[in-house]
């Protein structure tokens, strides 16, 4: 009787504790105790449509301008950074620890790159007067990709927000990029 008591409270014990370890893993997603570190983010469909189309816009009128060159490769590839399919996908995406990692390498290789052409190219005032602000963005960037991931003890409601906020700022360093760009091919 009393073992049959005792494993019945032990077992009770367990479900709560399992219970409890489910409900804290979904409310934290990113927390110590959450089994999966991610949490899917659902973008809006309007911001994505505008996105989607500014990226159509820049690419249809900066292909007359690119000839081949080192300066025309980075331009391409930092171009890509911003074609990311979590970027322009309107389905769901799961942002987890790994994603974290490859957005914060490409955003820094992009920065990288931006101060390369800053130190070797010979660019006027004016157009430096625009790739600083560039390369100010995507340490912005930098900053918001490593506060999500980061995020520990940050609840869904947390996270989404610095997931949107992350996606406009995606959204603002392109446009800065954008205005660079346009301002040096003249």
């Amino acid at each position: 009787m009393f073992m049959k008591f005792y494993r019945k409270t032990i077992f009770f014990s367990f479900s709560i504790i399992a219970v409890f370890i489910l409900i804290f893993s979904w409310i934290y997603p990113y927390s110590m105790l959450s089994i999966h570190k991610s949490y899917t983010y659902e973008p809006d469909p309007l911001v994505i449509k505008e996105y989607v189309q500014d990226i159509k816009d820049f690419k249809r009128s900066s292909q007359a301008d690119l000839k081949k060159s080192e300066m025309t490769e980075k331009f391409m590839n930092i171009l890509e950074m911003f074609q990311q399919h979590w970027l322009l996908s309107k389905k769901p995406v799961i942002m987890d620890e790994q994603q974290m990692e490859f957005l914060f390498a490409e955003v820094k290789e992009s920065r990288h790159s931006l101060l390369q052409l800053l130190i070797t190219e010979d660019f006027s005032k004016e157009e430096r007067s625009f790739l600083i602000p560039a390369i100010e963005e995507l340490l912005t960037l930098e900053e918001s990709i490593v506060q999500l991931s980061l995020a520990h003890t940050a609840s869904r409601a947390t996270i989404n927000l610095r997931c949107r906020n992350l996606h406009i700022n995606f959204i603002n360093c392109f446009h800065a990029y954008e205005t660079f760009y346009h301002a040096q091919s003249k």
